[in-house]
């Protein structure tokens, strides 16, 4: 539906399914969503084959649409975090400074995080698809972040975080309009992200995600291991090698440097630039 749903089995023909993929190339739809909804249609198709209610299965007849190849993490470095972060209001400069120093998937991770899942040295980071729960240690300059935001909030600030459904821990972040729905996300991508990251002068599709891999930069570039960085980021180590295999191979020993480090001489050129422009991509 609706592209499909007034169509009998019959009708259904492989010049039909290259037409709807067609469709949904055009509506804007990219390869691995127009995959995943051909093996929902396949299944559908494949049913009434085993049935006998169509000879084949129209969709086995029509070649598969090209992925691209993934895209590498593009980690954004604290000089550029802390430029975007300085021209947001608190709840989203904390939202940006918790993705970028603590690595969390932003819908699945940040986003449901409460004040519950956050200590004093750690975070309690819960994956949605697997279920496990990791712990996150607490870089000095998040920690402040996070408590400065907490104060703020609980006072009853500007986007408080007190949860109306008190039955409910308060989110670390509360959602607009009551809840975090796909589409207040992407509304906060549009509204929010994109315009700070422009003017920082970060490419038009910097994408939230990408401070992932800032976390995993300021990590590597610590000296941690492998295994290391990829607990702290919850994915296997075979995945963070892959992921991440050029920055481990730069590397430099001598020019290691702490993650804390890194964030507060960030900070320290950012109030410098603060009272003129905030450094760019080139800067």
């Amino acid at each position: 539906m609706p592209l499909l749903g007034a169509l009998t089995l019959r009708e259904i023909k492989p010049a039909t399914v290259e037409q709807w993929a067609a469709d949904l190339r055009r509506r804007g739809d990219g390869a691995p969503s127009i995959l995943r909804a051909s093996a929902v249609l396949s299944g559908i198709l494949q049913r009434a084959v085993v049935n006998g209610l169509i000879e084949s299965n129209p969709v086995r007849a029509v070649r598969r649409p090209r992925q691209a190849p993934p895209r590498q993490p593009d980690p954004i470095p604290p000089a550029l975090i802390e430029a975007i972060r300085a021209q947001l209001e608190p709840r989203d400069a904390t939202l940006v400074s918790l993705l970028a120093y603590a690595g969390l998937r932003p819908e699945s991770e940040a986003l449901p995080l409460t004040w519950r899942q956050v200590g004093d040295r750690s975070l309690s980071v819960y994956a949605s698809k697997t279920g496990r729960e990791r712990q996150v240690r607490l870089l000095g300059p998040l920690a402040d972040d996070l408590a400065a935001w907490r104060k703020l909030s609980e006072s009853g600030g500007p986007a408080s975080s007190r949860n109306p459904q008190t039955a409910r821990p308060p989110l670390v972040f509360p959602p607009p309009g009551g809840a975090w729905t796909p589409t207040a996300w992407q509304n906060w991508r549009r509204r929010v992200w994109r315009p700070a990251a422009l003017a920082a002068g970060l490419p038009a599709d910097s994408r939230p995600r990408d401070l992932r891999a800032s976390f995993a930069s300021l990590l590597i570039a610590e000296g941690r291991s492998v295994v290391d960085v990829a607990q702290q980021l919850g994915h296997s180590p075979a995945t963070c090698l892959r992921s991440y295999a050029r920055a481990f191979a730069e590397f430099d020993l001598e020019g290691r440097e702490t993650a804390e480090a890194a964030i507060r001489s960030a900070r320290c050129a950012s109030s410098v630039h603060r009272g003129g422009e905030a450094p760019t991509a080139g800067q």
